[in-house]
């Protein structure tokens, strides 16, 4: 996952493994905006910066979330 990536929650997280995600659906898209460990190996969860589509930007685990379009 790298920055300007487009990302979601899965569905299945928000309704079975983390209820905790918040009010995050499926159906939600954001722009991953900062890597706050960035030298971390990319098989180990980071926290991100997320812009959703709702404006609001939120710290989000990198292995809660999906990429859905990788940037260009």
């Amino acid at each position: 996952m790298n920055i300007g990536d487009l990302v979601q929650v899965p569905a299945g997280a928000i309704l079975e493994e983390h209820p905790d995600l918040g009010p995050r659906s499926g159906l939600e898209y954001g722009v991953v905006m900062d890597d706050h460990s960035p030298m971390r190996p990319r098989d180990v969860p980071r926290i991100l910066d997320v812009l959703w589509s709702d404006g609001e930007l939120e710290e989000f685990w990198s292995g809660d979330l999906v990429v859905i379009s990788e940037r260009g």
